[in-house]
């Protein structure tokens, strides 16, 4: 068995173990950590209203043909927030097998996470076949290269 193999079935044994001791590890909530998950939850909820409001204002100014900067600085800070309350929640999350709350409207971020992979697909594409093509340009190369007399002894 090569090495690369060998190592690759050790690292799907370790994956296995450390998935399974993590399915064990989670527990039950307890009534009060019940209502710190849902206080989280609530505060998310009211930060993203807060943030799609931020959003408005933020734009409504633009339209003006003002510059917004304290809003952009509003809107930064509680995205920060919001970030710090998304990691909580999934924390508690996965330690206490609670069902993490759904937003009832996509975010931007999300929008622009899915547009960034439909647009790393569209270039990759082109990236195999440019490499595809770069990789017979590479074989044309070297099949016109005199391996003869490099090989050839001195002497």
């Amino acid at each position: 068995m090569s090495d690369r193999k060998f190592i690759h079935k050790i690292s799907l044994v370790v994956l296995g173990l450390l998935l399974m001791t993590s399915a064990a590890m989670a527990q039950d909530a307890t009534p009060s950590q019940r209502a710190e998950f849902n206080k989280l939850a609530n505060e998310r909820r009211q930060a993203l209203v807060k943030l799609t409001s931020l959003d408005h204002q933020a734009a409504a100014k633009i339209k003006k043909d003002e510059k917004p900067v304290a809003i952009f600085a509003q809107q930064t800070a509680l995205q920060d927030k919001l970030d710090l309350l998304e990691q909580r929640l999934e924390i508690l999350s996965i330690r206490y097998n609670l069902p993490m709350p759904v937003t009832s409207k996509a975010d931007a971020s999300t929008i622009d996470q899915r547009t960034a992979r439909g647009i790393n697909k569209a270039f990759e594409r082109g990236r195999t076949r440019a490499m595809k093509q770069l990789r017979e340009d590479c074989l044309q190369m070297l099949e016109t290269l005199d391996f003869g007399s490099f090989l050839k002894s001195e002497g």
